[in-house]
Parts: structure tokens; sequence; C-alpha cells
């Protein structure tokens, strides 16, 4: 069973999200915040029966790396928490910070219901998982692969 976290500050998506993965029996509960900072600050004072396995972690709320920051806090205090990041950015420099702070997965927020519940299974088993397009950047980075001109 997977305890969820959502932490984003766009309430309609935190909705519809929870929505859509509560379908899954696998996950036992889902709690949602609208801040990355304040939700940390909460959970250090909750029993740990309270602390997710997983956090959907958006990037920018208040401010525009408070996900980074709150994930960052989040490895340090509770480093079996694993954390996934939900976001719309796929700039580079965001999602390695993103991997530095601690974050096990990174997800872009136009994924199916059915990629993320996959890939919270996979991060609540132990592994990191990853939008495609995030992965290929990933790739290229280590590699040193730098994307062929395309012309007109």
């Amino acid at each position: 069973m997977i305890r969820l976290a959502i932490v984003d500050d766009d309430l309609r998506l935190i909705h519809q999200i929870k929505v859509e993965l509560k379908e899954y029996p696998e996950i036992a509960w889902v709690q949602t915040h609208v801040s990355g900072l304040a939700y940390v600050k909460w959970l250090s004072a909750q029993p740990p029966e309270l602390r997710p396995d997983c956090v959907l972690m958006d990037i920018s709320m208040n401010l525009s790396d408070e996900g980074i920051q709150a994930t960052r806090i989040l490895h340090q205090e509770f480093p079996m928490v694993r954390v996934v990041m939900f976001t719309i950015s796929d700039d580079d420099d965001v999602v390695f910070e993103a991997f530095k702070a601690g974050a096990v997965g990174y997800l872009l927020k136009n994924e199916t219901p059915a990629f993320i519940f996959r890939t919270l299974t996979e991060v609540h088993n132990g592994g990191a998982f990853m939008s495609p397009s995030i992965a290929l950047k990933a790739i290229r980075f280590f590699t040193n692969e730098r994307p062929a001109l395309t012309l007109p």
C-alpha cells in the first residue's frame, strides 16, 4: 500500500489527481498541500504513521524553486520518503537540481494517471522513474550527446 502526498498550488489539479489515483486500490491514502515548505513543516510535527511513502511535488509554488527546497529538506529529515517531481518544467538545470535535492522521479504534468501510478509504484519499491522526455535529457547529458540539428 502506498501512502501518498500531493504538494502543488493548483487546487484543481490536486483534486483531479487525487480522485484518479484513489481508483487504484494500492493507494492507501492521499494527503494534499499547496505549499512545499509549509508541508515539510507540518510533516515534522506529525507522528510516523502520517508520513507518506511517496510525494508528488510541484517545483514552482510560492517560490520558483519551492519544490526543490522542500525536496532537499524532506530528503534530509525523512530519507525514507520518496519524492517525485511533478511539474511542467523540463528545463535541464531544473531537472538536475531536483535530482541533486533528492528526487527519485520526475514527471511532467501531462502524463496519464496510469503512468503516474506506475511511477509511484516503481519509486515505492525502491526504483527511480521519470517521463521519457526527461530520461532522454539525462542520457544526453551523461553521454554528452547533443540533439541533432534539424534543417527546414
